[in-house]
């Protein structure tokens, strides 16, 4: 809802953080879907590893996310009926995934599918808000995770990173931006005082960095 929207981009709604295991987590959510899929004919894949998926958010913000994005997944869902949810290991700490086998992500749609209201013109006529997105953005802005989704793929990608990572992504916003108000001064800055900006900042990408904060 709209209220949800801006509770969660207001941040009236905070997120609550604690050690859970994403993988459980993703096997309760999907156990949801057992009555749709059989009335539809559709099949809710899971794909986990054997082992745990220990992570550290807030459990009923990250079950809100991959409802939106199932959600949108069944919206969009391909002739074969079929879609995923995955979660695995990554070099950052767990990279969740929830892919369909529609048309994909048009390049027209891709800078506007996470606004609010949003509807892309293969939706026209098809029930929604338009707001599912728009709120699994806030809520991975809000916890600073990675997300992307690209051209040409029925697939959205989210990472959650390691604790020990955690802080830096709350700071990661403000640096930026005070980067970019100083830029000409660090023009003139030698190599050796920007060996921070180095060691810090050249594991992420620009684009992740627009997906982020932008």
């Amino acid at each position: 809802s709209v209220m949800e929207l801006s509770k969660v981009t207001s941040g009236a709604i905070q997120c609550e953080r604690v050690h859970f295991d994403m993988g459980q987590l993703c096997d309760e959510v999907s156990e949801r879907y057992d009555a749709v899929c059989a009335q539809n004919g559709w099949e809710l894949k899971l794909e986990l590893p054997e082992e745990e998926l220990p992570v550290y958010a807030d459990p009923d913000m990250m079950q809100r996310a991959l409802h939106n994005l199932l959600g949108n997944a069944m919206h969009h869902i391909g002739k074969d009926g079929i879609f995923i949810l995955r979660a695995q290991r990554c070099t950052e700490g767990v990279r969740v995934e929830v892919e369909d086998h529609g048309p994909g992500i048009s390049a027209d749609d891709l800078p506007y599918i996470f606004d609010r209201y949003y509807r892309s013109r293969s939706d026209a006529g098809k029930q929604g808000t338009g707001l599912g997105l728009s709120i699994t953005k806030a809520i991975f802005q809000q916890h600073g995770f990675r997300f992307f989704c690209q051209v040409g793929k029925s697939r959205f990608c989210f990472t959650i990173p390691l604790p020990d990572k955690i802080g830096m992504l709350y700071i990661l916003p403000a640096v930026l931006e005070f980067f970019e108000s100083t830029a000409a001064t660090f023009r003139e800055t030698s190599v050796t005082n920007l060996s921070f900006i180095h060691k810090y900042f050249t594991p992420c990408s620009k684009n992740s960095f627009n997906c982020l904060w932008s």
